[in-house]
Parts: structure tokens; sequence; C-alpha cells
């Protein structure tokens, strides 16, 4: 799906900063105007719809660094959106 979307946009809708961590909540579109493979045989071609999805990236910091990072969303969202007539 990488390149397959073009007007991206990405909104921080939410930042909190608990203790050691920082969560930022998230949203992304944009238009898909580029064709992609689902598999190595199944090519979907691009129909301008304007996509969206949204997550959570949670960072966890240990003397100033981060250390991890966990990332939470629905890898499938946009593929619906576009797979849906």
């Amino acid at each position: 799906l990488t390149g397959a979307l073009s007007e991206v946009a990405v909104e921080v809708t939410s930042v909190d900063i608990v203790a050691t961590r920082a969560i930022v909540e998230w949203r992304v579109t944009g238009r898909f105007t580029d064709s992609f493979f689902v598999a190595d045989d199944v090519l979907v071609e691009p129909t301008g719809q304007l996509v969206e999805t949204a997550g959570v990236l949670i960072a966890t910091f240990d003397d100033g660094a981060v250390v991890a990072l966990h990332l939470h969303h629905d890898p499938f969202a946009v593929l619906e959106q576009i797979l849906t007539p």
C-alpha cells in the first residue's frame, strides 16, 4: 500500500505524558490514487477515494531517551475502505 496514497495528511489529535510515557493519538488521511498489489497476483486499481485510519503511539522514556515504542492501529482499516465499493 506504500505509495498508493497521495495527499497524505497526519493529524495528532491528542498528546498525554504520564510518568515515563508519552501517548500520542493520531489520524492519517490520504487519497487512493495509485494501484498496488494485495498479493503477488491481485492488483487493486485506484479509485481516487479518500481513506482514513487512526491509532496510538506510546513511547517509553528512560533518562531522556526512548527505550520502547508501541504502535497500535488497525492495519486493515485502509485496505477495507479501499476494497469496499
